[in-house]
């Protein structure tokens, strides 16, 4: 449902603040209610739809000729902690076409969750975890985000959290390390390799931005903060000291600086810092400190790849935890398919785990939920108005409950037949006390048409009671 903070749009208007003719499927289907940001790849509004939930468009100019490479990638993705594309589609403009594409919205970004305040021990776990979980599942799909950063993570009031803006996303799949030349990702968040200019780079960029990311949410703030590539190189030595040479070999690989330049960088300058000093308000937080040391080294093969990052025991009290978001055990094959055997393992106890405890919890708690019963307890109907249906496990109806459908349960009421003269109330009903004020016949539930919050597959109709 629309959030009651935004205010209903005026008029249907296309992503320009045009009418033109072209963007029918816009002015049909989207309104415009503000602009949430602009960057190099593209604006992104908030946008209504007819039925009145609120969308993110984000429209992105192309040249003639020109293809979306963000909305190609999108395509292939689904996993809960990755932003959905919903469609995308695309109009002509004067200088080639508009590419539209059309995502889920949430209304916060973890940039202005963390407010400049370093966040719970909880909090960081959660956001953590979720963000470690994408990057396990593109790092099995080979594409690399190139741009993570808390402006990029979008998140809501259960805490779940979503990579978003994949405008600069690239699939490596071994292409030559020319293709991947250019600059990208924000200069804080930038892996040294990359401020390098290594060209022969992997996800495991991906990996140090997210261990920025992880940083800025314990201190409030970045913590690597260079106003130009040789700056940030400094910014990040004084923290984790001066590299050595082969710190510099592995992070350039097939790099262009000579050996006496390499000699240069190495020369020392600074020490390592200890983590606990970096990080006050974790100073006593040992699996903090450690998770964050495994990953922000500057040998990328040193880092600690994502998926194994998840059974960390940072994360190990997740499970126990009982306001998470809905999904957050919800491991895709892809992601799991990045992770050892024992580290598949866990993870899969977590998630049985977390499932039993939740069901547990919710039968308990909520009264509102309805009594499963299976075929064992048939013989025990007491009375003419409890119903069974022919069904292996109950489920709530998913469908509208506006609409009419043959499948649906719905009950009336019908006296018994007027020929029958004997009573159906005793002395001792559980209506009454009394027998006169009860009239004789009473009337019960009959079955009359399908219309309840009872749905059945199509393999648990077949079941004979």
């Amino acid at each position: 449902m629309p959030s009651k903070e935004l205010a209903a749009p005026k008029r249907f208007q296309d992503a320009s603040g045009t009418s033109a003719t072209s963007e029918n499927k816009f002015l049909r289907e989207y309104r415009e209610v503000r602009v949430l940001g602009k960057g190099s790849f593209g604006t992104v509004r908030l946008a209504e739809t007819e039925s009145g939930v609120f969308v993110a468009l984000k429209t992105v100019d192309l040249g003639r000729g020109e293809k979306c490479d963000e909305a190609h990638v999108l395509r292939s993705l689904k996993h809960p902690c990755i932003v959905a594309l919903l469609e995308s589609f695309e109009t002509s403009t004067k200088r080639g076409c508009r590419a539209h594409l059309v995502m889920e919205y949430l209304p916060l970004t973890l940039q202005k969750t963390i407010n400049c305040r370093p966040m719970s021990p909880l909090d960081c776990q959660i956001y953590s975890f979720q963000l470690f979980r994408a990057l396990a599942y593109l790092d099995t799909l080979q594409i690399v985000h190139r741009d993570i950063k808390p402006e990029n993570l979008l998140v809501d009031k259960s805490k779940a959290l979503k990579l978003a803006d994949f405008g600069s996303a690239k699939r490596l799949n071994g292409e030559k390390q020319s293709c991947n030349e250019g600059y990208f990702c924000s200069r804080w968040w930038r892996a040294p390799e990359l401020v390098l200019g290594c060209k022969g780079y992997g996800t495991a960029v991906d990996w140090w931005s997210a261990g920025c990311v992880l940083v800025e949410m314990m201190r409030g703030q970045p913590l690597f903060c260079g106003t130009s590539a040789g700056i940030q190189l400094d910014a990040i030595a004084q923290f984790l000291g001066t590299p050595s040479v082969t710190d510099l070999k592995a992070m350039l690989q097939c790099g262009s600086i000579s050996g006496p330049q390499l000699a240069e960088l190495a020369k020392p300058r600074y020490s390592p810092r200890p983590w606990a000093d970096s990080l006050p308000a974790f100073r006593d937080n040992t699996s903090a400190l450690a998770i964050v040391a495994g990953i922000l080294v500057y040998d990328p093969a040193a880092r600690s790849p994502p998926g194994e990052a998840l059974v960390h025991t940072f994360f190990s009290g997740l499970v126990n935890e009982t306001t998470l978001p809905s999904d957050i055990f919800d491991f895709a094959a892809e992601e799991l398919s990045s992770c050892s055997a024992s580290t598949t393992h866990t993870l899969l106890s977590w998630k049985i785990s977390k499932s039993e405890i939740g069901s547990t919890t919710k039968s308990a708690t909520d009264p509102s939920q309805p009594l499963r019963r299976t075929r064992a307890v048939v013989g025990e109907c007491l009375n003419a108005g409890d119903f069974i249906p022919p069904a292996k496990r109950f489920r709530p109806f998913a469908g509208d409950p506006t609409e009419s459908s043959k499948s649906k349960f719905s009950f009336t009421f019908k006296p018994p037949a007027a020929s029958s003269s004997e009573s159906h109330v005793q002395k001792n009903d559980i209506f009454s006390s009394r027998a006169e004020d009860v009239p004789v016949n009473v009337p019960i539930f009959r079955l009359q048409s399908v219309s309840s919050d009872v749905s059945m597959g199509a393999e648990e109709m077949d079941v004979d009671i």
